[in-house]
């Protein structure tokens, strides 16, 4: 960390942070969150199956804006990094169901033999976790060869600041564990003619209801390296540096970590 030792943070509450933007990110949440509730919920109803998913998808679609206006209104002032990141994190979540959710819910509810559910969210949950291991090392790995700590954070004689923006902008920099998402793209490009192969077949295995398996099977494909990408990088990227650094930080120095502009 940069260290000034004779100076207070002077934190000025006018300037503004992305906590700032929490209000706006909350109702956009809504319209977000909303649009996964009404597919899942046409979806399994014409497979005659499982309501589970789309009350899922309604639960976070309440939870993520309660939580952003939650850090609008008792950590805009405070600016605590780590109330932050867990903001940061629920908007995360809400992208993911919107955009990368399929997947994990068509292998985990639809209706299907249990060989098909064993494989493709096995394959689909396997590939994730070691998604989010290699991103999680790789962002501890340069922490330490880059000396982020000393970078990003700046120590006054009250508390520990992140520099913000230009924080941001140098983590959003760091490669993560591979360049751009060539492995999610391989492994769905590997995928895809199994899958394709399986919607045209679907009709026989599934029934009547082929035609929204196909489409989310489609879908599960499709989304797969943007799942990856909001789990295995922006989410794991927003947990290491904003919540789990600062409270290491905070541990160690007995310091408060705050968000800068």
């Amino acid at each position: 960390m940069t260290i000034v030792q004779s100076q207070h943070s002077h934190i000025n509450n006018s300037e503004l942070t992305s906590i700032d933007g929490h209000l706006k990110a909350a109702w956009l949440s809504v319209v977000t969150g909303s649009l996964p509730v009404f597919a899942y919920w046409i979806f399994f109803t014409a497979m005659s199956s499982s309501q589970i998913p789309w009350k899922i998808a309604l639960a976070v679609g309440l939870a993520v804006p309660a939580i952003l206006l939650a850090s609008y209104f008792f950590n805009r002032r405070k600016r605590r990094l780590y109330c932050e990141g867990i903001a940061a994190c629920a908007g995360v979540v809400s992208l993911w169901m919107m955009f990368g959710s399929y997947g994990y819910f068509y292998f985990g509810f639809a209706p299907m033999p249990v060989w098909i559910r064993f494989i493709g969210l096995g394959l689909y949950l396997g590939a994730t976790l070691v998604w989010i291991a290699l991103s999680w090392l790789s962002y501890r790995r340069e922490t330490f060869t880059q000396d982020l700590e000393n970078r990003l954070y700046v120590t006054y004689s009250d508390c520990i600041t992140y520099l913000g923006r230009k924080a941001d902008l140098e983590v959003a920099r760091l490669r993560g564990p591979g360049p751009g998402m060539y492995v999610p793209y391989w492994v769905a490009s590997t995928l895809g003619p199994i899958c394709i192969g399986y919607a045209l077949v679907s009709g026989r295995l599934l029934g009547q209801a082929a035609g929204m398996h196909s489409v989310l099977m489609i879908l599960s494909v499709l989304c797969f390296p943007l799942s990856c990408g909001l789990l295995g990088q922006a989410l794991v990227r927003t947990v290491f540096f904003h919540i789990y650094l600062p409270l290491k930080l905070e541990r160690k120095t007995g310091k408060k970590v705050i968000l800068g502009p």
